[in-house]
């Protein structure tokens, strides 16, 4: 074979290596997310009004979770509990309570679990890579379609969005560390 013919293949060889590695971008990615055992998020939610709210969010299984929020100061001690037939609130001496299925569809908080227990709940799911790097799942709700941001190193969840509704929260996953639950779990 001729000096020509090898410098020819290497240059298809090379081109073919090179202009692969950008369409590997948007590829498919065929990790998954383990949302087996409890988790507990730190947020902070950004409304389509430019309200932020803090605090900390605990799944503790499928259609199971709870949520303090720590900011701002008008709602701090704010506790709502959910779970698969009721959700309680509190806040100091007062309490609510209200079966599941009269809560609003547009409450925040139950897009945000809803979203996220929708996606435990496929059996098979597709990431794609974002342009920061994330794996995102995208979904649908009834109400409105999300998209869950994932590390691409430790496959946490670290963000939400709800691009219809203008809604987002960005999630710092506290793996060792599980808050005091108010309501009874069974297994």
């Amino acid at each position: 074979m001729s000096k020509k013919k090898i410098f020819i293949m290497l240059m298809l060889l090379s081109l073919v290596l090179f202009s692969s590695c950008s369409s590997l971008k948007n590829a498919v990615i065929a990790r998954t997310p383990d949302f087996d055992g409890p988790m507990t998020y730190e947020f902070t939610l950004v409304l389509d009004d430019d309200t932020t709210l803090g605090g900390n969010m605990s799944r503790l299984g499928m259609g199971f979770w709870e949520m303090n929020i720590t900011s701002p100061d008008t709602l701090a001690g704010l506790h709502i509990s959910y779970n698969d037939t009721e959700v309680n609130a509190s806040m100091g001496e007062l309490k609510l309570n209200i079966a599941r299925e009269k809560l609003n569809d547009a409450a925040v908080f139950r897009l945000i679990f809803d979203a996220i227990d929708n996606c435990a709940a496929q059996t098979q799911i597709s990431l794609s890579e974002s342009e920061d790097g994330s794996l995102i799942y995208n979904g649908t709700l009834p109400q409105c379609g999300y998209i869950l941001a994932f590390d691409s190193e430790t496959m946490l969840l670290n963000g939400i969005t709800f691009p219809d509704l203008n809604i987002s929260a960005s999630l710092t996953p506290q793996p060792n560390e599980v808050y005091e639950t108010t309501s009874a779990v069974t297994e």
